[in-house]
């Protein structure tokens, strides 16, 4: 039946432990993050304001919740430097959170048939579930959930040894394209790539292939390597597209990329084109 589940947050179980709650249709699930930095300075004028300062203890209602944040970031990400570091960390964690929560869920579509996030949004600022902060600020999951609830979406299951790759398809009727996945170095050097046709009838969810790390990293290691996902249709248009790292992030040896940019105008409307160096994680 319909459940509420809190065993990651008020549990304090892992962010993969939704993996062994298979329920039929899930109300609330969630993890707290920081709202903007906007709308903290809505409430402190301190020059650098600290996670456990009064104030902003005092935009907290969860018993704990500060604590709980940092130790989901650390379960995943290296200390924060300053607090604008662990609101943009403490919002990573919770879209990761119900990113993984939600496909979990939709790749087992024949038992589960509704995950709803708690929470929308808010009624004052404050650290808080919700995905956009009461001055409308959009949090990370609420850009997120549109590729997470899209209705043709492309989700891998992460294993210590093996990427687990499924197609879900909510639509009425079937879809019919092909799923190209490939691992790359940071640098964007190749490693392995296939490409595969797909068929998915309507309202279901299946496994496209398994891939093992051993068989395709070759002498690469796995702190060094990303899966690029895409699922395509038949005219060759990406409908859905994912990527991950195959170890945590704190583990990953990301590079700090420099960036190219240019604006290209197209009548009253601006283009502008960001190029990395290098893998750029989030």
């Amino acid at each position: 039946g319909d459940t509420h589940l809190w065993h990651v947050w008020h549990g304090m179980q892992p962010l993969e432990s939704f993996r062994n709650y298979p329920t039929r249709f899930c109300s609330e699930f969630g993890v707290e993050s920081l709202p903007s930095m906007l709308a903290i300075r809505s409430f402190t004028d301190l020059e650098k304001p600290g996670l456990f300062d009064p104030v902003i203890q005092a935009h907290q209602k969860s018993v704990g919740g500060n604590e709980k944040m940092l130790y989901y970031i650390l379960s995943k990400y290296r200390h924060p430097a300053s607090l604008e570091d662990f609101i943009y960390l403490s919002q990573l964690i919770q879209s990761e959170t119900v990113r993984m929560a939600t496909e979990f869920w939709r790749r087992n579509s024949e038992r589960c048939h509704g995950a709803i996030y708690w929470q929308y949004n808010d009624c004052w600022p404050v650290a808080s579930w919700a995905g956009i902060d009461y001055l409308k600020q959009y949090k990370a999951v609420q850009y997120r959930a549109r590729h997470f609830n899209a209705m043709i979406c492309v989700s891998a299951e992460m294993h210590a040894n093996r990427a687990d790759v499924y197609g879900i398809n909510d639509l009425k009727e079937s879809f019919a394209g092909s799923l190209c996945w490939r691992l790359v170095d940071f640098n964007g050097q190749g490693i392995a790539k296939d490409e595969l046709p797909v068929g998915l009838e309507k309202n279901t969810s299946r496994k496209l292939v398994s891939i093992p790390y051993k068989d395709v990293l070759g002498a690469i290691p796995k702190n060094n390597a990303a899966l690029i996902l895409e699922l395509k249709d038949q005219q060759g248009n990406i409908v859905s597209s994912q990527n991950n790292l195959l170890v945590a992030d704190k583990e990953a040896a990301l590079p700090k990329p420099t960036f190219k940019t240019s604006l290209a105008q197209h009548g009253q409307t601006g283009i502008i084109s960001i190029t990395p160096s290098s893998y750029s994680r989030f």
